[in-house]
């Protein structure tokens, strides 16, 4: 069964910012001005019976009477993307402005102002949103990338440094160049430097297209897959990278 699924950045991770035990009671008391969540579209032509979270919601929000919009897109490669939007009805205009934002950077790379703007929509403080963007530049290198953290020797940097932080050239592949994934949903937080002691860890944003091929041989879990490519994949390496590569140094990205 498809489920209804929330659209809040800011909820999802253990950052501590998000202090509400129900989304729609800090709609009710003002604490938060709007929620959205992610609707399948079997539920607006109902061939599908809704989640118990759904209904729920939809229940909380008659009885408390908060508006409930719903919204899908019109093209038919887009209608599984429906929202649910829940709001006091003083607070519908910003029903209109979420969707203005999201069709404005539909065809364009999201970045901080978006997200912060699409936050301050939602009803976050500057304070919640100031965190919320200095987690997400701690956690990832970009918007509409992936990033791959790469562990290197000495000599590894060394060659790296050469050519000003723009690559990894095929030389320092020659031992071969151990690649990470984060697959969470966030990235590596807390103790890394214990976690890789000993190796100089760095990050770089790649094609997400592109990291099937660079981790085909990974291993691990569900969250942090490993795999270490050659000379062989150097081109493939460099030519998906979209960003220069970030070096952990003294608790922080530069």
């Amino acid at each position: 069964m498809n489920k209804l699924v929330r659209v809040d950045s800011l909820f999802g991770p253990p950052t501590g910012l998000i202090k509400f035990p129900n989304e729609l009671e800090a709609l009710k008391n003002g604490s938060k001005a709007m929620s959205v969540w992610g609707v399948p579209l079997s539920y607006s032509i109902g061939s599908e019976e809704p989640d118990k979270t759904y209904r729920e919601q939809m229940g909380f929000a008659a009885q408390w009477g908060l508006l409930a919009v719903h919204h899908f897109h019109d093209r038919s490669d887009r209608l599984h993307e429906g929202r649910l939007f829940i709001a006091s009805p003083n607070e519908s205009w910003r029903i209109a402005s979420y969707l203005a934002l999201k069709r404005a950077f539909e065809n364009r790379p999201w970045c901080d102002g978006a997200e912060a703007l699409e936050s301050a929509l939602l009803g976050y403080s500057e304070d919640a949103i100031s965190a919320w963007l200095n987690y997400v530049r701690h956690t990832r290198i970009g918007w509409g990338m992936s990033t791959i953290y790469i562990l290197l020797s000495d000599a590894q940097l060394e060659h790296v440094s050469e050519c000003g932080h723009r690559c990894v050239p095929t030389e320092a592949m020659s031992a071969g160049l151990r690649l990470i994934e984060v697959r969470n949903g966030y990235g590596l937080l807390k103790g890394i430097d214990e976690l890789f002691e000993g190796q100089w860890i760095a990050r770089v944003g790649v094609r997400t297209s592109a990291v099937k091929s660079l981790l085909s041989g990974g291993q691990g879990d569900l969250d942090i897959v490993t795999s270490s490519i050659g000379r062989d994949m150097a081109s493939v390496f460099n030519q998906s990278l979209l960003t220069g590569i970030e070096m952990w140094r003294s608790g922080a990205w530069v």
